[in-house]
């Protein structure tokens, strides 16, 4: 028995979650007797899955997979996969402008898509996806589709189309063995927790060869469907030609699948985003795909919301965001920590991305727009709303792959690159930046009110700290200054509040779970640049936040136990130092 089939043979719990709640509402029983790995019975053959059948399942080694042993009886089968990929084709315009571009003297994607086959067990784990996730079928079989299209336009023979279209069915599979917290669609992971969600492509490519009994080729087209031409991808970060062409293929039609159901000119959008950043994909797969998507005549338009000012304000905030890490960075050179050949080289790997995302912004126009009006040019506003956004994607994408790489070096290493990681992933606040950035109302302010004195705003203070008796400590003590004082167990909890809250001063402890404060603080640098920031912890992170100060992260560092006189002292000329950068 490989290691495989050990791990197989382990029933996963959150693959099990997901079969126990399909059984809730649909008859999910075995297909054979499923026996433990000493041959006891747990359930009989044609049993129906209950509670009590999940407790037997998860606390023994089975014979044999569970995958294989149980059915689902009104399972997912390939003709209804075929009748959501006519839906699309007939309802959405971009997926129809593509799907019209293929080879018409070759077999049609409906039929490479109708051939393929699914069996008890894949059919099986596609309906537990499409019960689980809100248009999880829709994904899937976009992903395919397009697929099957981008392979015709290159001239591949069916039997890659056919490889493709398994494997765009597939592709996600893995994501069935994760736990659910990490993959909800509106929650924003931080980048150690992507660690949990990077392996998926590889889960899918080990239950595809051992359950599926597809060619090497699906299998492996699925663990690539995340990598890059440039080697940025994951979970493997190859590169080149080391990536199959059925994985270069299926990266493409995975990363613009989501652009194309969207009504804001999604062919427009899905070419700039293949470009953005040169080399991410092979140009010859780029070029495929630019002559399919410049050959609609759709018109381009922008949201109501997306105006020339509010275009100009995100590449402004852009801007700033993008020479904030790059001088953070620049400065990391200088940190004695750094010292390993490995710890240099990932800063150095680090700096590249960067400074070609930096390259990408310019390259796009973006830095001009940030000082020139857009409105001059309908499609400068198209371009330089869509490049914004993917743009903010790659410095996170850095950011994710910064944490992983960095957790494998020595701990005093690792935890020098947590500023660095905290202001790569922090999204700039639009609403707290924008006020930084002049408009036309405020350059011409209004005569009539030119002379009315605003009223004095009361000073607010966000204390964070993951110990109750400290915080009430900390708020009995500056109770008598009249602060506003806003407090947080944790550092998701401090950012949310202070999305909804002018923070003058935050003081945060460090030593926190999920974040500790020089990742917050880092992650406020770059959010709120005015918010003054404050750290206060123990003698033994002196080290730690001495280099989040250097980096420019952390603006002062009190240790516990304070001294009372000081720490009043240091928070009074806090609000003065805020208060002398809104002048």
């Amino acid at each position: 028995m490989n290691k495989d089939d050990n791990y197989l043979n382990s029933v996963n719990k959150h693959f099990l979650d997901k079969v126990m709640n399909l059984a809730e509402n649909e008859d999910v029983a075995a297909s054979e007797d499923i026996f433990d790995s000493r041959g006891m019975k747990l359930i009989s053959k044609g049993s129906k899955l209950a509670s009590e059948t999940q407790e037997k399942l998860i606390v023994h080694k089975l014979r044999k997979p569970l995958e294989t042993c149980i059915e689902v009886e009104s399972g997912i089968r390939i003709d209804a996969l075929l009748t959501e990929a006519k839906r699309l084709v007939d309802g959405i315009e971009s997926i129809s402008h593509i799907f019209g571009s293929v080879d018409r003297g070759t077999a049609s994607p409906f039929d490479i898509l109708g051939r393929c086959q699914l069996g008890n067990v894949m059919g099986m784990m596609l309906t537990i996806a499409d019960r689980g996730g809100e248009a999880a079928m829709t994904h899937t079989v976009l992903v395919s589709l397009l697929s099957i299209c981008l392979a015709n336009k290159l001239g591949l023979p069916e039997k890659e189309q056919s490889t493709l279209a398994m494997a765009g069915l597939l592709h996600d599979i893995g994501e069935l063995y994760i736990d659910p917290k990490f993959m909800r669609p509106q929650k924003r992971l931080l980048p150690h927790e992507w660690r949990h969600v990077i392996v998926h492509p590889k889960i899918g490519q080990m239950l595809i060869k051992e359950l599926g009994h597809y060619p090497d080729a699906v299998g492996n087209a699925v663990a690539e469907h995340h990598e890059r031409f440039d080697g940025t991808g994951y979970p493997g970060r190859i590169a080149g030609a080391k990536i199959s062409t059925a994985g270069q293929i299926l990266s493409v039609s995975e990363m613009i699948s989501v652009m194309l159901v969207q009504k804001d000119s999604p062919l427009e959008r899905a070419e700039l985003a293949l470009k953005i950043i040169p080399n991410e994909y092979s140009y010859e797969l780029v070029s495929a795909v630019s002559k399919i998507l410049r050959g609609s005549r759709n018109a381009k338009s922008t949201h109501s919301s997306n105006t020339p000012d509010s275009a100009r304000e995100r590449a402004k905030i852009q801007f700033e965001h993008i020479s904030l890490v790059i001088e953070t960075s620049g400065k990391m050179v200088e940190l004695a920590r750094l010292q390993s050949a490995n710890s240099k080289l990932l800063l150095s790997q680090t700096l590249k991305r960067i400074n070609d995302i930096q390259r990408a912004y310019v390259s796009t126009g973006l830095d001009a727009c940030a000082y020139e009006d857009p409105a001059a040019s309908s499609e400068i506003l198209f371009e330089a709303i869509v490049a914004t956004r993917e743009i903010q994607w790659r410095l996170r994408d850095v950011a994710r792959d910064l944490a992983m790489r960095s957790s494998e070096l020595d701990i005093v290493e690792a935890e020098a690159f947590v500023p660095l990681i905290g202001m790569l992933d922090a999204e700039p606040d639009g609403k707290s930046l924008a006020s930084l950035i002049p408009s036309q109302s405020q350059q011409k302010p209004s005569p009539a009110r030119d002379h009315v004195e605003k009223a004095p705003r009361k000073r607010t203070l966000l204390l964070v700290d993951d110990e109750p008796n400290m915080l009430k400590s900390l708020v009995r003590m500056l109770h008598p200054f009249n602060y506003h004082i806003l407090t947080a167990p944790d550092g998701l909890t401090a950012l949310d509040i202070m999305s909804k809250n002018e923070v003058y001063v935050i003081l945060s402890d460090h030593r926190m779970p999920e974040m500790t404060g020089v990742e917050l603080l880092s992650r406020v640098r770059t959010m709120y640049p005015k918010t003054v920031r404050m750290i206060l912890s123990g003698y033994a992170d002196v080290n730690t936040v001495t280099d989040a100060i250097k980096l420019g992260a952390i603006y002062k560092f009190m240790t516990k136990p304070w001294d009372q006189s000081e720490l009043c002292t240091a928070l009074e000329e806090a609000f003065q130092k805020y208060e002398k950068s809104m002048r």
